[in-house]
């Protein structure tokens, strides 16, 4: 195995390393890569410290997270609790209050939204997932609002309902009143959205929007396991307007066990290690990724990014056959609109996008992501389409693990 850039494929139980040479896992544990700790973690990780325990429920009734089992059986039914214990705030800085069985997530400031995502992973191959949710705030002032599946419907490119004015499509809400959404997802990889008015379209209500989308074939794998969200986008009226998510639950879906192997990528080394490679495609930017140490957090990955760009400045991995990834991050973005923290993943012709941020994070947050075995890229990412970035917008990141299956 050399120590320059390329492919790095690990699997827990008989290693393959680049070329194809297979390795036993007692060999594995005292071989010698470039990278620091890539010794299979015993524990858990991320799971210990960041989700309530899973116990069994005999019930096919709509269940708590917090209560239901790690795996059901066909036709599972679960409801996600509206609290913080069940969901991870994306890098925003906005209030999210817990009050009367509701989630109500508030703009960070002007034209800076907020966002979560479900800490829980899904098949949700053959489901339906049902988002009760409403916007608040002045309804002539513009924000965007989507409930959606990672790696299924994108929150990108302007929103799915707005506030204030359409936007690429998006529909227009002109009332504070309940939104009833539902994603009905096949076993080859096609969802159709729908979104109602006064109850669910299945159960009566009046539709208001509608539409299909075919998924690509990595698509259709990312849903076996996928993260559940809901943001609100580019509120004008700042942290004045808000949504309120009420109820997320899916029906014909699976609560899938996370991976339990884990490696380390990067936890603390003094310098970047040199399976990461970091990349800028402007020409017109300074992009500088590195090891800064500070007596609070020991030493971090910090990227910065100045200077006039269009495109991205990033950090990537390439490992195959990754179930999982989790990081710790944090972000600095100084209201700059047209600046974006972007975490993804690639398979070369498909990019899935976790978060988009374009605030600060407020301190540090802890991520545990669900990715592809088809896909092979990581990617941390300052991202600019317009504008100018003066070298304070910054990706922080530590404790830099991946997850595989035992095998």
């Amino acid at each position: 195995c050399t120590s320059g850039p390329g492919r790095y494929t690990f699997s827990i139980d008989g290693m393959v390393i680049a070329d194809g040479s297979e390795f036993e896992t007692s060999e594995y544990v005292s071989f010698s890569l470039p990278i620091p700790s890539l010794e299979p973690s015993a524990s858990f990780g991320p799971s210990q410290s960041l989700y309530p325990s899973l116990q069994p429920s005999t019930s096919h009734a709509p269940t708590e997270i917090s209560s239901m089992s790690p795996t059901c059986q066909d036709d599972c039914n679960v409801t996600i609790a509206m609290n913080l214990d069940d969901w991870v705030q994306a890098p925003y800085s906005g209030m999210i209050s817990e009050a009367n069985g509701t989630l109500k997530m508030y703009g960070s400031s002007e034209r800076i939204g907020n966002m979560v995502l479900s800490k829980e992973w899904f098949n949700l191959q053959g489901s339906t997932v049902y988002f009760k949710w409403k916007p608040g705030g002045d309804v002539g002032t513009y924000a965007h609002f989507n409930p959606g599946i990672d790696g299924v419907y994108s929150r990108h490119g302007g929103g799915r309902f707005t506030f204030g004015n359409s936007y690429i499509g998006s529909t227009l809400l002109v009332s504070n009143d309940w939104v009833y959404t539902m994603i009905s997802c096949t076993g080859f990889g096609e969802c159709t959205l729908r979104s109602a008015k006064n109850d669910y379209a299945d159960q009566g209500g009046e539709i208001i929007r509608e539409e299909t989308k075919t998924r690509t074939v990595v698509q259709q794998e990312s849903l076996q396991a996928s993260c559940l969200y809901f943001s609100i986008s580019d509120p004008y009226g700042g942290t004045d307007q808000f949504a309120v998510l009420q109820e997320v639950k899916i029906v014909n879906g699976t609560l899938i066990e996370k991976p339990t192997a884990g490696v380390s990528l990067y936890d603390g080394d003094d310098i970047i290690p040199t399976l990461f490679t970091i990349k800028n495609n402007s020409a017109t930017s300074t992009c500088l990724w590195d090891v800064e140490h500070n007596e609070q957090e020991g030493n971090v990955i910090k990227g910065i990014m100045s200077g006039s760009h269009t495109g991205d400045c990033y950090l990537s991995v390439n490992i195959d056959n990754v179930r999982g990834v989790s990081f710790s991050m944090k972000t600095v973005v100084a209201g700059n609109i047209y600046g974006r923290i972007i975490m993804s993943y690639s398979s070369g012709d498909y990019d899935d996008v976790f978060f988009t941020s374009i605030g600060s994070s407020g301190g540090w947050k802890e991520y545990w992501l669900p990715t592809v075995k088809s896909s092979n890229e990581l990617q941390w990412k300052l991202s600019q389409y317009s504008g100018y970035f003066d070298g304070t917008e910054s990706i922080w990141l530590k404790d830099v693990k991946v997850w595989f299956d035992e095998t």
